[in-house]
Parts: structure tokens; C-alpha cells; sequence
């Protein structure tokens, strides 16, 4: 007790620690994947075939905007709105997890969730999050991220109340009008599907956003990028990149 380490016990001393410094770089470097990954990945979409229903209409009358919003802008077409605070997390979390739920059943093992209410304050902060509202209540979000000329989107998601009532397309539309906005001449999305076997929500989305103009570019299995998220799911994946191309405003 008290004494020092005798030089036989040095070597032992030294390669356990050089092992624990392994460790957190390893786990440091996992962490920072999981952040890019939970920040970019697809969420799944509610939203059904995009000629089910008449356009919604977001009025943002004075006294009707729910708290932790602004009102939408005109180019927005009343329609999607950016949050003005974070006090949105907790609802758009409950909304993206529980669409994930729905859309990828089967693809998780149970106790996976997409995201945290943390992560959406972060993106609030970040400007990168819209949200649609139906008579004072949120219902839909979606990811908006540029990078350079090209856009992209994620994390779309809507309650089950409204599907089939085009909340899904107008959040796209808004996401592009964003990235247009920004002079984007391009939008991307990631759309995450089972090797092996056909999701019938995943083939939906497919269907969904071909008819929104989308086109696939490439599919990578999901574990050369993200190999450290996959003893999460229930078998082998594999991500498809689409491609739209955005006509900038004159």
C-alpha cells in the first residue's frame, strides 16, 4: 500500500493503459458516426399518394401560432414554417419516432428509437428544421441541410391523423424551396431499405418520391458507412441515394 510500481509490473502498467486510451478513441470515434449518421439519415414519410387530397393550408393568424413558432413567411405558402425556440423537441420527437416505428417495422431491434429530443433542439438551433401545422397543432417535420449546390433532406415525418392529406409533399416542397433558396441545383435524399427482402412501406416511398421526381443514383450497403449502428438492426441493410434537380429562380 503506498508503494510504488516495481519495475517488473511497468510493462503490464503501460499496456493497460495505452489499452484504455484505445478504448475512448474507439468510442470517441463511434460517437462522432452515430451524430453524422442520426443527422443525415432518411427518416421514413407518412405521407401517402400525393393526389389522395387537396393541398393543406397552414393559417398563420395572429393568435393562432402555437408557442415555439413563427409565423410562415409568404414564400413558404402558409403551409410549413420554421420553429422560432426548441419548446417543438418534445412533439416532433414523439412524431419521428413513432413514424420510424411504423415505417421500418421489423428492420430494429426492439428499444432502438431515431432520435432525441436533444437532437431536434439542436436542429432547431441550427436552422435546419421545419415543421407543418394543422389547426395550432404541429404534425409533420422535416430536415433541411446545404452543402454547397446541393440539398438535401431527412428526418420527414408526419402523424398518422393526417396522412393522405399531402402534410408529406408540402414539407418536401418547403425543404426544396429552402435549398433553392440557397442556390441549390440539386436535392438529395437517403432512403434505407432490408437486403434480402421487400418492405412494402419502404416500396411505398419509393413509389412516393419517383413521382416527386426523384431518381436513384446508387445503393451502398449500409454497413461500409455505418457499421457501427448495424447490430441494431435485425439484418443486413442497404441505402439508396436520389437525385432531384432543382430549376433556380430567374
Amino acid at each position: 500500500t503506498g508503494r510504488p510500481p516495481s519495475a517488473q509490473a511497468m510493462p503490464t502498467l503501460l499496456a493497460l493503459a495505452m489499452q484504455s486510451l484505445g478504448l475512448v478513441l474507439a468510442i470517441t470515434v463511434a460517437w462522432l458516426r452515430l451524430t453524422r449518421y442520426t443527422h443525415n439519415r432518411q427518416a421514413p414519410s407518412t405521407a401517402h399518394r400525393s393526389d389522395m387530397a387537396p393541398p393543406v393550408t397552414l393559417a398563420a393568424v395572429a393568435g393562432e401560432v402555437p408557442d415555439g413558432l413563427q409565423a410562415p413567411t409568404a414564400s413558404a405558402g402558409c403551409q410549413v414554417q420554421a420553429p422560432a425556440s426548441d419548446a417543438v423537441a418534445a412533439a416532433v420527437c414523439q412524431i419521428v419516432v413513432e413514424a420510424y416505428a411504423w415505417g421500418e417495422a421489423g428492420m430494429w431491434n426492439d428499444g432502438y428509437e431515431r432520435t432525441t429530443p436533444d437532437e431536434i433542439r439542436s436542429l432547431v438551433r441550427e436552422g435546419q428544421l421545419l415543421v407543418a401545422v394543422v389547426d395550432g397543432e404541429v404534425v409533420g417535420s422535416v430536415q433541411v441541410k446545404v452543402d454547397g449546390d446541393e440539398g438535401s433532406f431527412g428526418m420527414l415525418a408526419v402523424k398518422p391523423s393526417v396522412r393522405g392529406q399531402r402534410v408529406g409533399a408540402a414539407l418536401v416542397e418547403a425543404a426544396e424551396g429552402r435549398a433553392r433558396g440557397a442556390g441549390c441545383a440539386r436535392m438529395r435524399l437517403e432512403l434505407l431499405t432490408p437486403r434480402g427482402w421487400t418492405h412494402p412501406q419502404k416500396a411505398r416511398l419509393h413509389e412516393w418520391y419517383t413521382r416527386l421526381g426523384y431518381v436513384p443514383q446508387f445503393t451502398e450497403p449500409f454497413e461500409r458507412d455505418y457499421g457501427f449502428l448495424s447490430v441494431y438492426l435485425t439484418g443486413p441493410c442497404d441505402f439508396t441515394v436520389y437525385h432531384k434537380p432543382l430549376q433556380l429562380p430567374e
